[in-house]
């Protein structure tokens, strides 16, 4: 009976493979021309941000290469990617990744009242990665400049060390954004 099923269990390998092989190059052939089909995968993905932690930060590193490929395919929903107060410091970080990437014109008013409130948290390298966030939307969002650069002022008004240290070389960094008109 073993050497039965040893026979057979190459064929059916190899009988997969083909097919997963044929069906994969339809799907990179045809998802191109077929962009409101694309919307299922990443939702799919999203749901496992529900999980434990180690599947959300599994789910989260996969929804970052899909942006990578697709950018505004979850531009919709930024919100399921607001940290929550009980994740860990390494699922945090990951969605931080998330919104930056995420963040357009329509939604950079609460994204950054969303880092705002990330700045009074008590993990200190999560409140600098929030801080230099700001600074990314300013680099990548010109017509948000001077939004970015407003929650920054407000951050430093905090007189929260870490904080204002962070703000402060943020503003350094880009002073042609910082500077008026």
């Amino acid at each position: 009976m073993a050497s039965s099923s040893s026979r057979w269990r190459p064929r059916w390998v190899r009988h997969a493979q083909a097919h997963i092989e044929f069906w994969g190059n339809c799907l990179a052939e045809a998802l191109p021309f077929r962009r409101p089909y694309l919307h299922w995968p990443p939702t799919a993905t999203v749901t496992l941000l529900s999980s434990e932690p180690e599947v959300q930060y599994v789910a989260l590193r996969n929804i970052e290469l899909i942006l990578r490929k697709y950018p505004s395919i979850l531009s919709q929903d930024i919100r399921v990617f607001f940290c929550k107060y009980n994740d860990p410091p390494y699922v945090k970080l990951e969605k931080l990744e998330i919104i930056v990437r995420l963040t357009s014109e329509k939604n950079v008013e609460y994204v950054l009242a969303e880092l705002k409130e990330y700045a009074t948290e008590v993990d200190v390298e999560f409140v600098r990665r929030a801080v230099l966030a700001i600074g990314r939307i300013a680099v990548k969002l010109e017509r948000a400049t001077e939004r970015c650069i407003s929650s920054l002022l407000d951050l430093i008004k905090t007189k929260v060390n870490y904080v204002v240290e962070t703000a402060i070389v943020v503003i350094k960094v880009r002073p042609s954004h910082a500077s008026p008109g």
